[in-house]
């Protein structure tokens, strides 16, 4: 925090900087430690959003991650469709590079979690992807 607004947050483990740390955290409330270093100072800030905001969406995102991560379970196993094949269609498509990452370590054996531990992502616009590409057709689920 910088006089009261929230400049920088971490969760090294995961390899999550900034915002999605933030939501990370919030998302997972009570199994949440936070730390404050008052002598630590980033060599960036890692978060322009104002705090006000970052709550805003916060709960935007608690109450919509609630509804989609019931049908997206992260021991599901993702597959492509069988009328698509990871080609640059995708991103003539416009998918943003989350999505673009997920699908090419979409191989029908690993997990969403095994997927997600390998994307430095929180889990909201982890499982929003998913939801997004499973919806438009891109994605299957064995």
């Amino acid at each position: 925090f910088n006089q009261g607004r929230m400049t920088h947050a971490e969760l090294p483990e995961q390899r999550l900087f900034g915002e999605s740390t933030f939501y990370e955290q919030i998302l997972w409330g009570s199994d949440t430690t936070y730390v404050t270093k008052t002598d630590h100072y980033p060599l960036a800030n890692t978060i322009d959003t104002l705090s006000e905001e970052l709550i805003e969406n916060a709960k935007e995102f608690i109450s919509e991650y609630s509804l989609l991560k019931e049908n997206y379970t992260l021991e599901m196993i993702p597959a492509m469709s069988r009328d698509t094949a990871f080609t640059g269609t995708f991103i003539q498509r416009a998918l943003n590079s989350l999505k673009i990452t997920i699908l090419q370590l979409i191989d029908e054996k690993r997990t969403l979690e095994e997927i997600r531990q390998n994307i430095h992502t929180d889990k909201y616009h982890f499982v929003k992807s998913i939801h997004e590409l499973h919806s438009e057709g891109i994605i299957k689920f064995q």
